[in-house]
């Protein structure tokens, strides 16, 4: 199966766009629906996760964090 790298690029743009407004908000709960949003969509597409998904799951473990020990939470 081939990979559609025209809707990977687009997916990518919208989905970075979408997390950095979640971080600005400083709402961990944003944050983990916007990572999870664009684990669900490049999934159901058969997107490859982009080469910088650590910064997705470090995104998502920090506002994890923040929820659990109720620590403010900065993006």
């Amino acid at each position: 199966m081939s990979i559609d790298y025209a809707l990977a690029q687009r997916l990518f743009r919208k989905h970075k766009a979408a997390l950095t407004r979640a971080k600005n908000t400083r709402s961990p709960q944003a944050v983990i629906k916007a990572v999870e949003a664009a684990y669900a969509e490049w999934d159901a597409n058969d997107i490859p996760y982009p080469d910088s998904w650590h910064d997705w799951e470090r995104a998502r473990d920090d506002a994890q964090l923040a929820i659990a020990y109720g620590t403010p939470f900065r993006g």
